[in-house]
């Protein structure tokens, strides 16, 4: 009898099934991340918070016997109101220099930038006179137009930097509507997390929860590397960052770099929204110097972790630095600066899987025999080096309860 499940219409059909299935989900996560993602980015974010401190509710509920509704509520509290005195502290400080120096910019125009064109135009105009006179009438008519447009240009840009802080104050009450609802999304998540999850297992039949529980399980391991190899991605950015500043000869270079750093880690902002804009100002306000050495800085830097960023992150993960590289490239032009993270970890995570066995999503070859690399072995064992520093604290309670435990029913 014919076996019609292996005749080519049908592989065809299943491709096609297969096809368009793949296709509906892409599109979905698409649409998800870039549209649905930003109306919902309270309860993300309350998502990502209740995941975080979770283990924070359950370390001190052990230890100090009290209500973990009470410990949640407390601990949402603080951790949106340290974190919240922070931004407004660097949003006044970044906010009133700026002002500052923006107000500053036509007086500074007339006293500065307006007598050195003048001086330097007439120096032209006087080498041109002995060649044309004509020539150097014209250009006079010409350099006065141009000291012209530049100052109605910079009182112009002023203005509209005013309108702008206008419209942002306009926006304050939605943003801090989401604010609140991000707070109180975060305490009911954290207080009932046990419940909600308990409600939705029994919605799912036994094999879903169990490949989600593998899914979970995985995407733990996946996210604990991809943080401490981005933790030494952001030490060697401190690094470097330290040393430019230091050699240009900026106050604080100490406390300015660690703020970089953590802004270099964020996806499409980077160093670039603190350095382009600080080299820019330094170079109207005449220290061009320091102007020179900020863009020289921001060079390197974008240079470094270009290089360093996919070798680190893909040998830590298990990925090739190559796939590393590409996964955030498409990342950033399929889901936007978001999908830098996300589509790296969501391909670790595939991989993880189907090298565990859990999904057979494609068939592995046989490991070819790698030359000494002493770069892939110093970063491999560095991120693991930091891992067991990190998690030896946990181990070694987890090994004594359990000792204890174990005398106990003794």
């Amino acid at each position: 009898m014919q076996n019609f499940e292996h005749t080519p219409t049908v592989k065809r059909k299943r491709f096609l099934i297969n096809f368009a299935f793949f296709a509906l989900i892409f599109a979905l996560s698409i649409w998800i991340i870039r549209y649905a993602l930003p109306e919902l980015f309270p309860f993300f974010v309350a998502f990502i918070v209740t995941m975080i401190l979770r283990p924070v509710v359950r370390f001190l509920h052990k230890k100090l016997k009290l209500s973990s509704r009470v410990l949640s509520v407390i601990l949402v509290i603080l951790f949106y109101g340290t974190i919240g005195v922070i931004v407004i502290w660097m949003l006044v400080e970044i906010v009133s220099f700026a002002a500052e120096k923006i107000k500053d910019l036509p007086s500074f125009f007339q006293n500065q930038i307006t007598p050195f064109l003048n001086d330097l135009f007439d120096e032209i105009q006087e080498i041109l006179h002995n060649f044309d006179p004509e020539m150097a009438l014209d250009f006079d008519d010409t350099a006065n137009s141009l000291i012209s447009t530049i100052g109605s240009t910079i009182m112009s840009f002023s203005g509209k930097i005013v309108g702008k802080l206008t419209d942002v104050a306009v926006s304050v009450p939605s943003f801090l509507l989401n604010i609140v609802i991000m707070i109180v999304a975060t305490i009911f998540l954290l207080v009932d997390f046990e419940s909600i999850l308990a409600f939705i297992k029994k919605q799912l039949p036994e094999k879903t929860n169990e490949l989600l529980h593998n899914i979970g399980a995985h995407l733990g391991k996946v996210l604990k590397k991809y943080i401490l190899s981005y933790s030494l991605v952001m030490l060697i950015t401190f690094a470097e960052i330290f040393a430019g500043l230091s050699i240009i000869g900026v106050r604080y270079a100490a406390l300015i770099a660690v703020l970089i750093a953590v802004f270099d880690i964020l996806p499409v902002v980077g160093s670039g929204l603190i350095i382009v804009p600080w080299a820019i100002i330094s170079f109207i306000i005449g220290d061009i110097g320091i102007g020179i050495g900020l863009f020289i800085l921001w060079a390197v830097l974008c240079v470094v972790r270009q290089i360093i960023e996919p070798k680190i992150v893909g040998n830590s993960v298990g990925m090739h630095p190559f796939l590393t590289l590409f996964a955030m490239l498409a990342g950033n032009f399929i889901y936007g600066g978001i999908g830098i993270l996300l589509l790296p970890v969501t391909i670790a995570l595939c991989q993880s899987l189907n090298s565990a066995g859990v999904v057979k999503l494609y068939k592995t070859a046989e490991p070819e025999p790698e030359e000494n690399d002493p770069l892939s072995q110093a970063i491999t064992k560095g991120v693991d080096a930091a891992g067991v520093w990190i998690t030896r604290p946990f181990k070694k309670k987890l090994k004594a309860k359990k000792h204890s435990s174990g005398k106990k029913k003794e």
